[in-house]
């Protein structure tokens, strides 16, 4: 049975793990810019070097046991805020459908309020799961797509695919938040 002190990370604020996420955030603004000036190029190096620091600010935390409940917090706000704004943008430049931004900002909403939730009530932060990394994943490598210039048609099935592990993700996290208040007896 799982309790919610099993997924307690130290209190340190600073680590090189959170520097990490704290960079992807700044890489916001520029990637912003490189989409609204239609540079394909800066724009996709800016996303992939976002999913590069995704990839190492995990890695970095497990390999040198830094693991914290303000990198819990900041590395997947980071995505979050990331994602969010980029889609936005693309969206109002007709890069990828309404439906697919809102789903994109539904999900998120929906698992940052449980997250939330559970660090008020119970003093930890989830981390991610698999699936919820295989939805970002999708829902970055479709928007990295849609930058170069693939046609909406094939991009159709990396929106359904998204949007599939988008629906697995969040009943993944209601699924361990479920059981953590069961273990827990609330």
């Amino acid at each position: 049975m799982v309790r919610a002190a099993d997924y307690k990370a130290s209190d340190a604020l600073w680590s090189i793990s959170n520097a990490i996420s704290f960079f992807r955030v700044l890489l916001i603004i520029p990637t912003v810019i490189a989409l609204h000036q239609r540079d394909t190029m800066l724009t996709c190096s800016m996303m992939l070097g976002a999913y590069i620091s995704d990839l190492a600010d995990g890695y970095v935390a497990r390999k040198r046991h830094t693991v914290t409940e303000f990198g819990k917090i900041i590395d997947p706000l980071a995505d979050k805020i990331f994602v969010i704004v980029v889609i936005l943008a693309m969206t109002n430049l007709g890069m990828v459908p309404v439906w697919f931004f809102l789903l994109v900002v539904i999900r998120d909403l929906v698992i940052l309020a449980g997250g939330i939730w559970a660090k008020r009530r119970f003093g930890v932060v989830l981390p991610s799961n698999w699936v919820g990394k295989a939805a970002v994943f999708c829902i970055a490598l479709s928007l990295f797509l849609a930058v170069l210039g693939v046609s909406n048609e094939d991009l159709l099935f990396f929106w359904v695919l998204s949007s599939v592990l988008i629906g697995l993700s969040v009943f993944a996290y209601a699924k361990r938040l479920a059981d953590i208040i069961s273990a827990e007896g609330v």
